[in-house]
């Protein structure tokens, strides 16, 4: 045990009990508690006297941190990625629909704010930009077998009107969609 005046103990022994309270309260809150006693780190929160010096006092509550510190950290990338996920999921699933920020952001129950600044942050890429490149992409393949009038491509793939199909595709690929087709036709054959 640490060796101090006597008239410390009870201050001691109300610090050591606070900090046991403190971090075993984060743990149970953010469930990490199994994730910690497995690795035996938390049986020392629970036994009294079981530091020798304030130094190794100092470096078990320091590693403590660390761990959990990285233990919260991967599962906010776990959630993250699962989110991340799932929105690019619904927008593959529902290119033809309504893909507003507000309807996705409902979809994974986060502020369209919030989902926005996350979606770039993460990807690097902005979510009108992913949802814009998957429907080109989806417009180019529809657009090269040619079953399909282009107007039909455009509303299969959620554009408003063929205009803007027209407008976005040719701002995007250098060329209308009908140039598209007839530049997949003449390789094709």
């Amino acid at each position: 045990t640490l060796q101090i005046f006597p008239a410390f103990q009870p201050f001691l022994v109300e610090l050591e009990y606070a900090f046991a309270s403190l971090f075993l309260s984060y743990m149970n809150q953010w469930g990490l508690l199994e994730a910690v006693t497995v690795s035996r780190e938390a049986g020392t929160l629970l036994h009294r006297g079981a530091f020798v010096s304030w130094a190794e006092t100092e470096e078990y509550y320091r590693e403590l941190s660390c761990r959990l510190f990285a233990l919260r950290t991967g599962e906010q990338q776990d959630r993250t990625q699962k989110i991340l996920t799932m929105v690019n999921q619904y927008i593959e699933q529902h290119l033809a629909e309504d893909l507003s920020l507000d309807k996705l952001a409902n979809h994974v129950y986060l502020h369209p704010t919030y989902l926005s600044r996350l979606y770039r942050q993460m990807t690097g890429t902005r979510l009108s930009d992913r949802i814009k490149d998957l429907r080109l992409k989806k417009a180019k393949e529809l657009l090269a077998a040619p079953r399909l009038k282009i107007h039909e491509v455009s509303a299969s793939v959620g554009f408003e009107s063929a205009h803007y199909f027209t407008k976005v595709f040719k701002k995007e690929l250098h060329m209308t969609p009908q140039e598209y087709r007839d530049h997949c036709c003449t390789e094709q054959s």
